[in-house]
């Protein structure tokens, strides 16, 4: 039902739910500190093409906290003017873009696990998080 409504994207072969966690948390930043607020839909495609300087690497795997670096840098435009595609491309189609971009004000890391207590009050004072967790255990079918 939530994609026929097209509220979800499915991500297809393209392992970018890194890129789907960073717009999700500026976007959501965007519209709560946005006055009147707003809402907006950045290009998770421009992380996967663009964001290749760091530890992201398109397609293959990525970190919300380095994409968000990225869009402290660079700015993140629409998803209109940038759209999902599911794969990666070898060319940034954001270069020489002209238009509104929305950059991250600041990005911060933990560098362990916090308590869930910590978590609630960060977000209560600061707004939406992106979490990622690790399965450092591998499994063999």
């Amino acid at each position: 039902m939530w994609k026929r409504k097209s509220i979800i994207t499915i991500s297809g072969k393209c392992s970018s739910c890194w890129a789907f966690a960073a717009t999700a948390v500026l976007e959501s930043q965007h519209a709560i500190h946005k006055h009147p607020p707003s809402a907006i839909s950045l290009s998770e495609q421009q992380l996967i093409d663009c964001d290749r300087d760091t530890e992201d690497t398109g397609c293959g795997a990525g970190f919300p906290a380095v994409a968000l670096s990225y869009a402290q840098k660079e700015g993140l435009i629409n998803s209109i003017d940038y759209p999902y595609v599911g794969e990666g491309s070898e060319k940034c189609k954001a270069e020489g873009f002209n238009g509104t971009r929305v950059y991250a004000d600041a990005v911060y890391s933990w560098t362990k696990k916090p308590s869930s207590d910590q978590l609630a009050e960060w977000i209560y004072r600061y707004g939406p998080v992106s979490a990622i967790y690790h399965d450092l255990q591998l499994t063999h079918l």
